[in-house]
């Protein structure tokens, strides 16, 4: 099992400007090359696990936004991109009031704009209408989505930019997790347990030779939003870059965009907590590594250790036991 996260994304067009040659660095991925804005949404909860990926990219007339998920264990990946036609959906995601108009429902077209504010560029949420395509390749899982919106196009909603969002799931998200032993005390050991994330995305260093053989330039990442959802009860004590801000999503809102939150939407002992790290500026990849402490306590732990100090106890007495009977 690779230990990495490792996960890149680019678009396949003939109508964006790319270009096959280093820069000064020896950098294959050009800083020419039409980029992208990417929003990671990594869920990890006790009971499920899933990675929601929005991406915002240059309007094409026909292409194809490609994944590659460094992995060989199953994956699902589905579009999600259909549920921000509710203003409540769309608002909770973004964090801010979104207006739309523009594009007719019925073509799964939705064109959005900051309420805040009037200078944002506006940009169409898409659902995707042909088949998410996943093949096995270059020793991981190769995912291909074809853009093609008729509807968009026949109305001239004149946006330059689109939206899809994607949620992956699976084996390959449930493991993403990996787990460290906590060598201080077998206690701490028996009752907790560390998991660490270490995740890259569009890095070349860690993916494989094969893929970057045909894979000639990723875009540029414009801007990247992370988030690492977690329970209150779970401690995030390391981490590479810090993080912007953390927050209690408010459970209530979002359990129409994700149905497994549901169970904590009227328990006010458990608080959802959203981490937020960003990229600053421009830049060719992103990664991030963290490690959480999480608490692992069970009867069967407890039932255990009391049973082994119980019978610690009985030693005393039964061997005065044995003793007085031999005298």
């Amino acid at each position: 099992m690779n230990d990495r996260f490792d996960l890149a994304i680019w678009l396949e067009s003939d109508e964006l400007p790319h270009t096959d040659q280093s820069d000064d660095s020896g950098d294959s991925r050009a800083s020419d090359t039409s980029g992208i804005q990417v929003h990671l949404n990594f869920w990890k909860l006790p009971k499920y696990k899933s990675l929601d990926i929005g991406i915002n990219f240059p309007t094409i007339t026909k292409g194809k936004i490609c994944l590659f998920i460094n992995t060989q264990e199953s994956l699902h990946v589905a579009d999600i991109s259909k549920s921000f036609e509710t203003s409540d959906i769309r608002n909770v995601v973004f964090n801010e009031f979104m207006t739309v108009n523009g594009c007719p429902e019925e073509c799964m077209c939705w064109k959005t704009k900051q309420r805040s504010n009037p200078e944002s560029v506006p940009f169409c949420i898409c659902g995707i209408e042909k088949t998410i395509k996943t093949t096995e390749k270059y020793g991981g899982k190769l995912v291909h989505i074809e853009l093609s919106n008729p509807g968009c196009k026949k109305y001239n909603c004149e946006c330059h930019q689109e939206y899809i969002r994607l949620r992956l799931t699976g084996e390959a998200i449930n493991s993403l997790y990996n787990q460290e032993q906590i060598p201080s005390s077998k206690l701490e050991y028996y009752t907790s347990k560390i998991e660490f994330l270490d995740f890259r995305l569009n890095n070349v260093r860690s993916l494989p030779t094969s893929f970057l053989q045909d894979i000639k330039s990723f875009p540029i990442l414009n801007k990247v939003r992370c988030f690492l959802m977690l329970e209150a009860s779970e401690e995030l004590f390391l981490y590479n870059k810090s993080y912007k801000k953390v927050r209690a999503i408010e459970k209530d809102r979002w359990v129409s965009y994700l149905s497994e939150l549901a169970p904590y939407k009227n328990d006010s002992q458990k608080a959802i907590l959203a981490y937020q790290w960003n990229s600053d500026q421009d830049t060719p990849d992103f990664s991030l590594f963290t490690e959480i402490k999480v608490n692992s306590f069970s009867w069967k732990t407890f039932l255990l250790y009391l049973f082994f100090f119980v019978f610690i106890g009985l030693i005393p007495s039964l061997i005065a036991s044995w003793l007085y009977a031999k005298l």
